[in-house]
């Protein structure tokens, strides 16, 4: 690896109040490409999380910058009129809304123009896209990266009615600035090789993207302590996540009846952070489910289960659930589309099940069978192969290395 005064430098903007230490999929994914990257390259990290609350030993090596304020708090109509004039002055432009981030990171960027070149500048997804115009003007030898995660148009189409003109005025301005990115970036970045196609042709395939999984950490675990004759399952996620929600109530009300019926003892445990909404209250009143929610360490719940389940009817990306499950040693039964995104083979490595009569015989012959051991070890090495941050990230440096911000990439 490249001595830290040899390292090429990084810009890394992130638009969030907080990302560490990580709480959700997107803080996750943040969090591990900041901090892998920070191994090759030497990064400087603009966010609005004050940097004081950045503890994590692996930040001591990556410089912080916050704005002097956070634009977004902003309330009033007098401070309103001043950013609305203070970002056009910025942008040049007197087209469109002021934009937060521009707001709040440009007088940064400007003041490190007079002490850093950046080899790459990744900007952290649709909510820092416009400061790319600003980034080519300042650093004109930077290779401009978004990283954009999923289509998200589509997944505000599965999450909202679009018969609601809020939602679908909403949805028609996520799609405008997805087909945007191709001017304000020179690559981007997306969880799946199905979204970086959805993307490339969005934007007319004026701009290529680079497909960048989510990963998972690398565990300590013993498989001789996994007892398979104990039939206890796991649901992990966000349970105020749409698709999330909605695959859990089909588990419960079509699934989890037969299973009742034909595994005795069967066990249900349930995690995940905002599980108030009322649609839940039948798994909480059942003696057969822990309905935990939010937990700080999932690893315990891991630890005694034997096979998580993935119900998903909707969505897209990678599922983190399932790569995080894989890693403990858990085998999973997943839809197709909850397993989306993931280079899996069906019963090598994970169960694919998408019908009610599926994931039921699925689930039950699993606790019947010794094949569940070689499942267990495949997932364990697919992880080991291709989903472990490390990998990941090794693999994008070595992209972006190739990389010459005048060329192009043939499309994927």
């Amino acid at each position: 690896m490249l001595e830290s005064s040899s390292k090429p430098k990084l810009l890394h903007i992130i638009p969030y109040d907080q990302f560490v230490p990580p709480r959700n999929g997107g803080a996750l994914r943040c969090y591990h490409l900041c901090v892998e990257l920070s191994k090759y390259y030497e990064v400087t990290l603009l966010t609005y999380q004050d940097k004081t609350t950045i503890t994590d030993a692996h930040f001591l090596g990556i410089e912080v910058l916050n704005p002097v304020y956070n634009i977004k708090r902003q309330k009033d109509l007098v401070s309103k009129i001043e950013q609305a004039l203070q970002y056009r002055w910025y942008q040049r432009s007197l087209k469109g809304p002021a934009e937060a981030a521009v707001l709040a990171f440009y007088p940064l960027i400007k003041k490190l123009t007079k002490t850093q070149e950046f080899d790459v500048v990744l900007m952290e997804h649709l909510s820092s896209m416009q400061l790319g115009k600003l980034i080519k003007k300042h650093f004109p030898k930077a290779l401009r990266i978004i990283d954009q995660h999923n289509i998200d148009h589509l997944l505000f189409a599965q999450n909202h009615h679009l018969d609601n003109p809020a939602n679908q005025k909403r949805f028609n301005h996520i799609k405008q600035q997805e087909s945007l990115i191709y001017a304000y970036a020179d690559y981007f970045l997306a969880c799946s090789q199905q979204d970086v196609v959805g993307l490339v042709l969005l934007n007319n395939q004026k701009i290529n993207g680079i497909v960048v999984p989510n990963g998972t950490e690398e565990r300590q675990i013993d498989l001789k302590h996994k007892d398979f004759s104990k039939p206890h399952l796991l649901f992990c996620g966000s349970l105020d996540y749409e698709p999330n929600k909605n695959g859990l109530l089909w588990f419960f009300n079509n699934i989890w009846p037969v299973l009742k019926t034909k595994i005795k003892h069967i066990k249900l445990t349930v995690i995940g952070r905002n599980g108030h909404h009322e649609d839940y209250i039948p798994l909480k009143q059942d003696p057969q489910i822990e309905f935990i929610g939010e937990v700080e360490d999932v690893a315990l719940y891991y630890q005694k289960s034997t096979i998580a389940i993935a119900p998903l009817l909707e969505g897209s990306g990678t599922r983190l659930k399932i790569l995080e499950a894989m890693s403990f040693g858990v085998p999973v039964v997943s839809t197709t589309i909850g397993a989306d995104g993931i280079e899996y083979t069906h019963n090598n490595d994970i169960l694919i099940a998408d019908t009610v009569e599926q994931f039921s015989d699925t689930i039950t012959s699993s606790f019947e069978t010794k094949s569940i051991y070689d499942i267990q070890q495949n997932a364990l090495d697919l992880i080991q192969k291709k989903y472990l941050w490390p990998v990941i990230v090794k693999k994008l440096v070595d992209e972006l290395m190739k990389l010459n911000k005048n060329e192009k990439t043939t499309f994927p």
